[in-house]
C-alpha cells in the first residue's frame, strides 16, 4: 500500500476457453486482521488459565502484542491509591526504565483518573504537558495506548504500550484489544 499499510490478497485463476485466463484478486486484509487478533486473544486466555510463573505470563503477553501492534514500549504497572504511586510490575522498553513514579500528574495517573482506557498522540501529550495537566517525566511518545486493569472493581493498575518513532499507529480497535489483555491480565493475577 502507499501509506506504507500490510494489505494481504487471495486470488483465484478461471480457464475461460482454449487460451484465456481470467484473473480475480480479493483483497482479504480485514479478514487476515482480525484473524490474528482471535487467534492472539484465544493464545493469551489460553495461558492465562494455566501458567506457573507471573513474569513468563507478562512475557508472553508482550511477544503478542508484538505480532499485533508496533510497540517500542510496553509496561505493566500496579496503583497504590494511598500513596499515589505507580509501580511497573513488567516493563519492556529500551529509552528508559520507570520503576515508581507518583500518579499525580502522570500521563497514566491522568487515564487511571477517567478510569478508561485512552488514546494519545504526540501532539495530545504535549498539549496535555502545556494545559498542566501532565507533567513531563521522561522520553514522550508519538504514540501512547493505555488501559486500566480492574480487580474486583477497583483500580489495581495499568497497561501502556507506546513508540517513540512513529505517529498514530493505536486505533480504537487496538484499545479495545489492550482492554480485552487488561481484564485477562486482571484474571491471571487474582
Amino acid at each position: 500500500d502507499i501509506n506504507g499499510e500490510v494489505r494481504y490478497f487471495e486470488s483465484r485463476l478461471v480457464k475461460c476457453g482454449e487460451e484465456s485466463v481470467l484473473s480475480i484478486i480479493r483483497d482479504i486484509t480485514e479478514k487476515t486482521v482480525i484473524d490474528k487478533i482471535n487467534t492472539v486473544k484465544s493464545k493469551i486466555s489460553l495461558f492465562a488459565s494455566n501458567f506457573e510463573d507471573i513474569t513468563l505470563f507478562y512475557l508472553f503477553l508482550y511477544e503478542q502484542l508484538t505480532q499485533l501492534l508496533d510497540i517500542e514500549s510496553v509496561f505493566l504497572a500496579s496503583y497504590d491509591s494511598n500513596k499515589k504511586e505507580l509501580t511497573t510490575l513488567f516493563e519492556m522498553d529500551d529509552r528508559e526504565q520507570i520503576g515508581t513514579w507518583s500518579s499525580e500528574n502522570s500521563i497514566t495517573g491522568y487515564m487511571l483518573s477517567s478510569g478508561k482506557g485512552l488514546i494519545l498522540s504526540e501532539r495530545e501529550i504535549v498539549s496535555l504537558i502545556e494545559s498542566k495537566r501532565v507533567v513531563n517525566t521522561g522520553v514522550i511518545a508519538k504514540s501512547w495506548i493505555g488501559a486500566p486493569v480492574y480487580i474486583k472493581d477497583k483500580i489495581f493498575g495499568a497497561i501502556v504500550l507506546q513508540n517513540y518513532t512513529k505517529e498514530g499507529l493505536y486505533s480504537v480497535e487496538d484499545l479495545d484489544l489492550l482492554t480485552f489483555i487488561a481484564n485477562t491480565v486482571s484474571i491471571a493475577i487474582q
